[in-house]
C-alpha cells in the first residue's frame, strides 16, 4: 500500500488544479482504482441517479457493483479533511440506495481522504462507514488493501470489517457499547481479522452471507495472540493472561451482538471466557511437545470408530492428522476432487494418494448418501430442513472434541484439534525423514511459515545429519502401520 500512497500523493502534487473533474480522472481512475484492480473500460460516467447524477458506477457485464463520488479541493489547502462532510457520505448513501439494482458498496473521496461505505450495514448513515483512511495519516493506511476489486467483489474479505462497522451500530442501538472504548475494540477487530484474512489466503469461500463468522473459533483468537506476539515488526507483545481475556472479551461482545441481531446463526464464543481460556496455561506444552504418537493415533481411531458417525468422524481425523489439511480445506472439500476407484484426491491443486482406510470411509460415507438421496457436492454435509448442506465448520472441531473421552484422566487429549494434529503432524514427518519441500507438497503448509512448525536449530541439526549420511533417507509416512492395521482390523471381521 506504500506504493500506492506514494503514486497518488504524486500524482496530486503534479496537478495544478484539484479540481472535481482533476481529482477523478487523474488520481482517483487512473491511479488509486487502477493500482487496485479496477479495469477503467468497466467504468460508467454521470449515470442519472435519484436527483442527480453519480460521477462512476463500476459494471461488470453489465452488472452494476460499486459507485464512487468525488470531490475536489483547493490547491494547497491544509483542511482538506473537512472537504469532505456529512452531508456528502449522504449523497453517496441516497445513490447506493437509489440505483436499480440497489448497491452496497460505495467510495468517497477527494483524492486525499478515501471512505469506504457499506450501505447494507443496518443503522444511521455514518455507521455505514467501513474505512475512513486519509493518505496524509498513517492511521489505518494497511487497511486500504481491501478497498480492492479483488477484495471487495472476489474472495470479498472487506466484508469482515463491514461485519465490524454493523456489530458497532448494533451495540450503539443496544447501549452496550462505551464509545469512548470504541478504539480499543476496533483496533483489536480490525488486527484479528486482518490476520483471519491472512490465515485464509484472503478468501472468504462461502458466498452465504456472514456463514463464515461461524467458522471463527477459540483457536483462531489462540493463533491471533501467538502470532502477534511473536511479531517483531508490530511493536506489541502479548504475554499477559489478561490481555488474552481482554480479547476473548472483544470477540465475545462481537459475535454475542450478532447474533442476538440474528445476523450470525451459529457462533463459537458463547460458552464463556474461562472456559474457553482454561487451557491458556497449557499453550507452551502443547507447543513443546507432541502427543500425537502411534500408541495415541490408534486410540484416537478406535475410539471415532465407536460412534454413530464414525466413518466421517474418521476420514475427519485422517484428512488433519495423517494429510495435514487445514480446518477450511477440510470443510470445503468436494466430492469432485475426489476419485475413489483410484484412491486419489486432489487438493488445492496437489494430487494425493489415499490409504485404504480413508478410501473405506468415503466409500461409506457416498454408499450412506446415496440412501439418504443425499446430492451435494460438499464430502461433509448435514440435513438443514430437509435440505443437505455442508457441515458448519464447528463440527469439525467437535469431532476432535469426542476425543476428551478417549481418556478422561488423560488432559493432553482435550489438546487434540485439527491445527494442533496438524502442527504434530508436520513435526513427525520431518523427524521421519521427509525433506521441506516434500512436507510442503503434501501438507500444503506455507513455507514463510514452516519455522513455526518445525524450529530452524532443529533443521538445521538434521540436514547435518543427512548431509553426513550422504543425504540417503527413504521416509516412510509416521503412521502408516498404524493405518494398515488398523483397516485390516475392521474389514477382516
Amino acid at each position: 500500500m506504500q506504493e500506492l500512497i506514494k503514486a497518488v500523493k504524486k500524482r496530486m502534487s503534479e496537478l495544478s488544479n484539484l479540481g472535481e473533474e482533476n481529482i477523478k480522472n487523474h488520481v482517483v481512475v487512473h491511479v488509486f482504482l487502477k493500482e487496485l484492480g479496477y479495469d477503467p473500460d468497466n467504468w460508467d460516467y454521470e449515470e442519472a441517479i435519484y436527483e442527480g447524477r453519480a460521477d462512476i458506477v463500476y459494471k461488470i457485464k453489465n452488472e452494476p457493483l460499486f459507485i464512487v463520488e468525488t470531490k475536489g479541493q483547493k490547491k494547497g489547502s491544509q483542511t482538506t479533511n473537512i472537504d469532505l462532510a456529512e452531508k456528502d457520505v449522504k449523497q453517496l448513501s441516497d445513490y447506493l440506495n437509489s440505483h436499480k439494482p440497489v448497491i452496497d458498496w460505495g467510495l468517497l473521496t477527494n483524492g486525499t481522504r478515501y471512505i469506504l461505505l457499506n450501505n447494507s450495514i443496518e443503522g444511521e448513515i455514518p455507521d455505514r462507514i467501513v474505512f475512513d483512511i486519509s493518505i496524509d495519516n498513517t492511521h489505518d493506511k494497511a487497511y486500504m488493501k481491501y478497498y480492492s476489486y479483488e477484495n471487495l467483489f472476489v474472495n470479498r474479505t472487506t466484508q469482515y470489517f463491514a461485519d465490524i462497522a454493523q456489530y458497532k451500530s448494533y451495540a450503539k442501538m443496544d447501549g452496550t457499547l462505551n464509545m469512548k472504548n470504541w478504539a480499543v475494540y476496533k483496533s483489536t477487530l480490525f488486527r484479528f481479522f486482518n490476520y483471519y484474512a491472512k490465515q485464509n489466503d484472503y478468501k472468504i469461500i462461502s458466498k452465504s452471507p456472514h456463514e463464515v463468522l461461524s467458522r471463527i473459533h477459540p483457536e483462531d483468537l489462540m493463533g491471533f495472540v501467538n502470532d502477534n506476539s511473536q511479531n517483531r515488526n508490530s511493536g506489541r507483545r502479548v504475554t499477559s493472561k489478561e490481555t488474552m481475556k481482554n480479547y476473548y472479551s472483544y470477540l465475545s461482545s462481537f459475535f454475542k451482538t450478532l447474533s442476538e441481531h440474528s445476523y450470525v446463526n451459529n457462533q463459537n464464543f458463547s460458552q464463556g471466557r474461562d472456559f474457553s481460556l482454561s487451557g491458556i496455561k497449557e499453550t507452551a506444552k502443547i507447543k513443546s511437545e507432541n502427543y500425537l504418537n502411534e500408541e495415541r493415533f490408534t486410540e484416537a481411531l478406535a475410539y471415532l470408530y465407536s460412534s454413530k458417525t464414525n466413518y466421517r468422524d474418521i476420514a475427519v481425523f485422517l484428512l488433519c492428522a495423517y494429510y495435514g489439511l487445514e480446518r477450511n480445506t477440510v470443510h470445503n472439500l468436494k466430492w469432485d476432487d475426489i476419485d475413489i476407484n483410484k484412491k486419489s484426491m486432489i487438493v488445492n491443486g496437489r494430487q494425493c494418494e489415499m490409504n485404504d482406510l480413508l478410501v473405506l470411509c468415503f466409500d461409506n460415507i457416498t454408499k450412506q448418501n446415496k440412501a439418504n438421496k443425499n446430492k451435494s457436492e460438499y464430502v461433509f454435509t448435514s440435513c438443514i430442513g430437509g435440505k443437505y448442506k455442508k457441515v458448519n465448520e464447528a463440527t469439525l472441531n467437535d469431532i476432535f472434541n469426542k476425543l476428551k473421552n478417549v481418556n478422561i484422566s488423560e488432559e493432553l487429549w482435550t489438546f487434540f484439534s485439527p491445527q494442533y494434529v496438524r502442527n504434530c503432524l508436520i513435526y513427525r514427518l520431518f523427524e521421519t525423514g521427509f525433506s521441506l519441500e516434500q512436507i510442503i507438497y503434501y501438507t500444503g503448509v506455507d513455507i514463510k511459515k514452516i519455522s513455526n512448525y518445525i524450529s530452524s536449530d532443529i533443521i538445521i541439526e538434521e540436514g547435518k545429519k543427512r548431509y553426513n549420511n550422504g543425504m540417503k533417507h527413504n521416509a516412510i509416512h509416521p503412521f502408516k502401520s498404524v493405518v494398515d492395521e488398523f483397516y485390516k482390523s475392521i474389514t477382516s471381521k
